[in-house]
């Protein structure tokens, strides 16, 4: 269990193996457990009484397990395809109270674009929604506001075709991407403390955060 701790919070693992490890050590425990039923069944009645009910356990443990290491796996098949495969946006970083830079091994992100969204928005009315900003993207996937929607956009004219990404405003008027926080290896809050921009992938619907880049765009 050591060794899988170790493995599971290692930052230079892709999340994806660690679903795969998670998932196969579960179906070995539940196995396991499984074979410990059948082994010595006469202990398990002595516990739980003589009824199908020791019988049932282990089976409905091994159903739980799949369906929940299953969905997560789904999950995490997204997200890495989003990751891979999505269109690169890349984002200005903005300014932010350096006291509260760095937590720990994260770094709390702001960026330009969500100041850009708030000088065009309505001073009313859209409180605890969701608001899509449509991009035009520059030299090297650089993305400045084209302008702002308020359902699922369907029309692109004049901006990048098919790119968007969901912003939430929440009721003291926050706005917020789907990432603000990025994770790094301990010690290394320095190294990244020189990052300008963030680069998010977009597919779908579906925006996340992939890495930080420098002042020239070189990936950190």
């Amino acid at each position: 269990m050591t060794s899988l701790a170790e493995y599971y919070y290692s930052l230079k693992l892709p999340l994806l193996y660690k679903s795969y490890l998670l998932l196969s050590v579960g179906v070995v425990f539940s196995l396991i457990v499984i074979s410990l039923y059948r082994q010595y069944p006469e202990q398990q009645e002595h516990i739980q009484g003589h009824s199908s009910y020791t019988k049932r356990v282990p089976v409905t443990a091994l159903v739980t397990l799949v369906l929940t290491l299953g969905i997560a796996q789904f999950t995490i098949h997204q997200n890495e395809d989003v990751l891979e495969n999505g269109k690169s946006i890349v984002l200005k970083l903005a300014p932010k109270d350096p006291r509260s830079l760095m937590q720990g091994d994260y770094m709390e992100l702001n960026y330009d674009l969500l100041q850009q969204v708030s000088e065009v928005l309505p001073n009313e009315g859209l409180a605890n929604s969701t608001i899509y900003a449509l991009l035009t993207l520059e030299q090297n996937h650089v993305a400045t506001l084209c302008r702002v929607e308020f359902e699922t956009p369907a029309n692109f004219e004049g901006c990048a075709q098919g790119i968007y990404l969901p912003l939430t405003l929440d009721s003291y008027w926050n706005l917020s991407l789907p990432t603000h926080q990025f994770f790094f290896p301990e010690g290394k809050a320095s190294y990244y403390n020189q990052a300008q921009y963030g680069e998010y992938r977009f597919k779908e619907g579906r925006a996340l955060l992939l890495r930080l880049l420098d002042e020239d765009l070189k990936v950190l």
